[in-house]
């Protein structure tokens, strides 16, 4: 076995996750897209779960143009530097699956997850990337505050559909990007679509963030022994479009942000937690 090397919050890990079964939501832009790529790169199938199919298959196209055939050897580079390059492969068109799933309507999900269980055996990642933030206040298809129902509810039903696919792929994992914004939230289970008065756009957030740990929590305790494991990551503040999707005060103060942290060095750190659990293998 290689010794490993992280530093830096960069995926530092050498080795590969050849033919691992990953789904990524909202992985048409920002993060998602990124994870999508370097998961493809290291050998991964990746189903690129998308509200937007348009979206979701010029993503596609943006990464074989930076990591396929007709990338002129681009896809060699890494920003996490030349230890992990070696690891590094042409990403084939196969690899990159682009599937419909609007977070924000229950029926779209167990649409969804019905279509992977019919299709594979197995699951060994599930990213949960796509969500919103601090929005103004709307509602999903099912009557829930939009951020609870995309962040927080529409995880959850997905994640328990797709249990058995985990549970075929063990060992597993389930990963959350969260926010440490969890921490000034409150979750009122009276008004959790917090009507009326009490609504407030990072309240919502906040409060759906919450949610997200405490679940975790939960089934971490749930699938104890199981090895399909949870995990709660918080990505920092990344200047993405998950800044567009909130109330444009809010938009014009996140992109000021001075400290916001490189795009790249989250997702080689999101990229680093779906890759210990195989560390060293082929």
């Amino acid at each position: 076995m290689q010794k490993s090397k992280i530093t830096n919050r960069l995926c530092r890990l050498p080795g590969r996750l050849d033919g691992k079964l990953v789904i990524v939501t909202g992985a048409n832009i920002g993060c998602g897209l990124e994870l999508s790529g370097e998961l493809a790169r290291r050998g991964c199938i990746v189903i690129m779960a998308c509200r937007d199919l348009e979206k979701g298959f010029l993503g596609k196209e943006i990464l074989l143009d930076r990591f396929g055939d007709r990338s002129q050897e681009k896809w060699r580079k890494s920003p996490a530097g030349s230890g992990v390059e070696p690891f590094l492969e042409v990403v084939k068109t196969s690899q990159l699956i682009v599937e419909h799933l609007d977070l924000a309507c229950l029926e779209s999900i167990r649409h969804f997850a019905k279509k992977i269980q019919h299709q594979y055996t197995r699951l060994d990642i599930l990213i949960h990337n796509a969500g919103m933030m601090a929005t103004s206040y709307m509602e999903t298809h099912d009557g829930f505050e939009l951020q609870m129902g995309v962040n927080h509810l529409g995880p959850v039903l997905l994640t328990e559909l797709l249990l058995p696919l985990l549970y075929n792929g063990a060992p597993s994992r389930v990963i959350v990007i969260a926010s440490n914004l969890y921490q000034q939230g409150d979750i009122d289970v009276n008004n959790l679509n917090l009507r009326g008065e009490q609504y407030g756009p990072f309240k919502a957030y906040n409060q759906s963030k919450l949610a997200n740990v405490l679940y975790v929590r939960e089934l971490a305790k749930h699938l104890d022994g199981l090895k399909v494991i949870p995990m709660a990551v918080h990505p920092g503040a990344v200047r993405t479009e998950i800044s567009n999707t909130g109330d444009h005060r809010y938009q014009v103060t996140f992109r000021n942000t001075s400290s916001a942290i490189p795009l790249c060095q989250t997702v080689q750190l999101i990229t680093r937690t779906s890759q210990m659990p195989w560390y060293g293998r082929k």
